[in-house]
C-alpha cells in the first residue's frame, strides 16, 4: 500500500483520513486507550512484583502523595509490612483488570467505529472518559484532607485532562465536517440499510 493509500481510507460514507481533524482526533482517542490503559495495565503488575509497592512509581496518585496519605514511604511498608505491602500490590492487579478491559474495549469503538464516522462512537469514547473525573475529585479531596498539596494532585493529571479535552473537540468538529461532505444519496442510503436490518431482525 503507498503513503497516500495509507494516508486515505473510506471507511462507510465517510471519508477518512489520517492527516485530518477526525484522524488526530482518532490517533489521540487511541493514544488515552493504549499508553494510559493498556500499557500500565501490562506494566504495572510486572514492577510491583518485581520492586515492591514502590516499584510503578505510584499507586494512586504518586509515591510522595501516597505515602504522605499513609504516613510512610510505600519502600518502607514493603520493607517492614510485607502483608500491607502485599495487599497494595493486589489491589493494584485489580485495578489493573478493569484498566485493561477498559483499554481494549475503548480501542476497538476508536479504531473501528470512530474512523467511521459514527456519532456514537464519538460520544461513548468522551463519556468514558470523562466519567473517571468526579472519582478522582473524591480522590483528591482525600488526599487534601491529610495534607498533600493540590499541585501535587492536580499535576499528573493534567495533561490527561488537555488530551482528553483536545480528542474531543477535534473529534466534534471533525466530524461535523466530515458529514458534511457525504452526499445527501448516501445518507438516504444508509437510513434504508438501517431501517432495512431492523426488519430483517423482526422477521
Amino acid at each position: 500500500m503507498s503513503i497516500k493509500e495509507n494516508a486515505k481510507v473510506t471507511t462507510g460514507s465517510v471519508q477518512f483520513r489520517w492527516r485530518s481533524l477526525l484522524g488526530v482526533s482518532v490517533g489521540l482517542f487511541l493514544l488515552f486507550g493504549i499508553l494510559l490503559n493498556i500499557v500500565p495495565a501490562l506494566l504495572v503488575p510486572l514492577l510491583l512484583h518485581l520492586n515492591g509497592p514502590a516499584g510503578a512509581g505510584w499507586l494512586v496518585v504518586s509515591n510522595q502523595a501516597d505515602a504522605t496519605l499513609i504516613g510512610r514511604s510505600l519502600v518502607d511498608v514493603g520493607k517492614h509490612e510485607p502483608r500491607l505491602g502485599a495487599f497494595f500490590v493486589s489491589f493494584m492487579e485489580t485495578m489493573c483488570a478493569y484498566m485493561m478491559s477498559f483499554g481494549i474495549v475503548y480501542v476497538t469503538i476508536a479504531w473501528v467505529a470512530l474512523r467511521r464516522g459514527q456519532w456514537w462512537a464519538f460520544w461513548t469514547l468522551v463519556v468514558s472518559s470523562l466519567a473517571v473525573l468526579p472519582y478522582y475529585a473524591l480522590i483528591a479531596v482525600t488526599y487534601a484532607s491529610f495534607g498533600v498539596s493540590l499541585n501535587d494532585l492536580y499535576r499528573p493529571f493534567s495533561p490527561v485532562v488537555l488530551l482528553v479535552a483536545a480528542a474531543t473537540a477535534l473529534g466534534w468538529w471533525g466530524l461535523r465536517r466530515a458529514h458534511s461532505h457525504v452526499p445527501a444519496p448516501a445518507r438516504v442510503a444508509d437510513v434504508r440499510e438501517v431501517f432495512s436490518s431492523a426488519s430483517d431482525d423482526k422477521r
